[in-house]
């Protein structure tokens, strides 16, 4: 067994197991992480689809390796809620197991052509992913604008300074019809 298939020791999976308990199963989360010298609305966004606190999830989010060049970092994991640099995860749908295949294809639809797309970002990534999941009836939101402020609005309280101590924080969309 390779190094990249190496297993983390039982203690580590056992720990990623509680922490991952206070997601809601079978969700779909933006998943926001703190920039270096970054501050207010200046994130990294993902997705990350969460399964359930024995098999973890599948993140979805991409990576500027060079100016103008992205690449996709996506996969199964149990480890979303382990990154130092990690502010937030705010649930923006519940995902019925049935429609999972289709919800991903719909997630990864432009996967190939992410350099194509004149500036790109990764905030512009969740967008378009979660525009296509509206299309379909998948995740029910206003406009982009308001899932967007709402969004931005939960970072910048869970980034603040006297809130990292509690971080990662859990949040939720009234916008999207969340009660939760």
């Amino acid at each position: 067994m390779g190094p990249s298939q190496a297993q983390a020791p039982a203690e580590d999976n056992e720990s990623n197991r509680r922490r991952l308990l206070g997601l809601t199963m079978e969700s779909l989360y933006v998943i926001l992480f703190r920039r270096p010298g970054a501050s207010f609305n200046n994130f990294h966004w993902g997705l990350y689809l969460h399964l359930d606190a024995y098999r973890g999830g599948y993140k979805y989010h991409i990576i500027n390796d060079r100016p103008g060049s992205w690449i996709t970092s996506h996969g199964l994991t149990m480890g979303a809620m382990t990154s130092p640099k990690l502010v937030g995860l705010f649930r923006v749908a519940d995902i019925d197991p049935a429609k999972r295949d289709r919800i991903q294809q719909l997630i990864q639809a432009e996967d190939d052509i992410l350099n194509s797309i004149e500036e790109f970002s990764c905030l512009e990534y969740v967008e378009r992913a979660l525009g296509r999941l509206r299309a379909f009836g998948y995740v029910s939101y206003p406009s982009w604008p308001e899932l967007e402020h709402e969004i931005f609005r939960f970072a910048n309280v869970a980034n603040f300074p006297e809130n990292r101590d509690k971080q990662p924080v859990l949040g939720f969309s009234a916008l999207c019809g969340l009660m939760y």
